[in-house]
């Protein structure tokens, strides 16, 4: 059997399929809507720990900038050193690249 040792970077074992849930709802003023929202994001956090979103309304344009700006903090000098220095080989920006194909 292989461990699951979680966000140390040696290997992650998904149990259960990511999430996604729709702020849509949340943003249109009705009462019943966010608490169906509300209770969406309750339970994927009580079940798998995070979730995506979307009908967020942030611009795809600013979604790039932030993932451009993850992958580079996350491929800067400093943290590999850091890591390499700690000896452990965190893992790169987890799903960036299901997230870009479209497959999670």
């Amino acid at each position: 059997m292989i461990p699951d040792w979680g966000i140390l970077g040696y290997r992650v074992i998904m149990r259960s399929s990511v999430p996604v849930i729709d702020l849509t709802p949340w943003f249109s003023g009705d009462e019943t809507a966010r608490a169906a929202v509300a209770a969406q994001v309750d339970q994927a956090l009580q079940s798998v720990g995070f979730f995506l979103v979307t009908g967020h309304g942030v611009p795809g344009e600013q979604r790039s900038q932030v993932r451009q700006q993850a992958r580079a903090f996350f491929e800067s000098p400093q943290l590999i050193e850091s890591r390499e220095r700690a000896g452990v080989e965190a893992p790169r920006f987890l799903y960036l690249h299901e997230l870009e194909a479209g497959t999670l």
